[in-house]
């Protein structure tokens, strides 16, 4: 097991008072079969009312309501995470991925749409070019 230390501050200062609105702060790891969180913390300042949630990926989100005016804003998050994968390379490759291309199970397709799309779909002239370097179909 080895341990890591994830340290985040940040500090806005502000010539006038300003009002903050909501932030969302991903300041914490994804938990996993592999990655354990053993110790978290959080300071705000100006004080903010906190509400942990996670999105669709399982991901740690905190939500932060400030009350009013301020001139500061600081944000300092310190976790201590356990990570258990002594050996992250030691992994299997499924037979049907060993070539590329290769062509995923008919019961997976649906699911792997959204990972298809393309995200940039005007650089994709661009992008064809570059890979044409590496790769030809």
């Amino acid at each position: 097991m080895n341990k890591i230390k994830i340290t985040h501050n940040t500090e806005y200062f502000y010539h006038s008072p300003v009002t903050l609105g909501p932030h969302r702060a991903l300041l914490r790891p994804r938990e996993g079969h592999d990655v354990h969180i053993q110790r978290s913390v959080l300071n705000i300042e100006p004080h903010g009312k906190v509400r942990w949630l996670r999105d669709i990926h399982g991901n740690s989100i905190a939500m932060i309501n400030f009350a009013g005016p301020t001139r500061t804003l600081k944000l300092f998050s310190e976790v201590t995470v356990a990570h258990y994968d002594q050996n992250p390379l030691d992994f299997i490759i499924d037979p049907i991925a060993l070539s590329y291309p290769f062509q995923y199970p008919a019961d997976e397709q649906a699911e792997l749409i959204p990972y298809r799309l393309p995200s940039f779909p005007h650089d994709a002239r661009a992008l064809q070019s570059w890979i044409t370097q590496f790769y030809t179909p």
